[in-house]
C-alpha cells in the first residue's frame, strides 16, 4: 500500500494521497502519450524475496533498486 484516502479527502476517482516517506516518479514510455513507468520508492516497499531454504537471505525483486534512484 503506497496511497490512502481519508473521509476527509475522499474524492470519486482517486486513490488518495502517498503515505509518509513514499517517494515517486514517472517516465516517459514511448507510445503511451498519457502515462508511463511508475517509480515507487519509500520504507515500506519490499526489497526482494525471502529464499525458502535461507531464510536469512533474499532475492531481489526485478527493477530499479534504492541505490540506483536518481532524480
Amino acid at each position: 500500500m503506497i496511497a490512502v484516502n481519508t473521509p476527509g479527502d475522499n474524492r470519486q476517482g482517486t486513490v488518495g494521497g502517498l503515505l509518509p516517506g513514499m517517494e515517486t516518479r514517472i517516465e516517459p514510455v514511448e507510445g503511451i502519450p498519457r502515462g508511463g513507468r511508475f517509480f515507487v520508492r519509500g520504507p515500506n516497499v519490499m526489497s526482494g524475496y525471502l529464499h525458502e531454504a535461507a531464510p536469512s537471505s533474499r532475492r531481489p525483486t526485478a527493477g530499479t533498486t534504492l541505490a540506483t534512484w536518481s532524480r
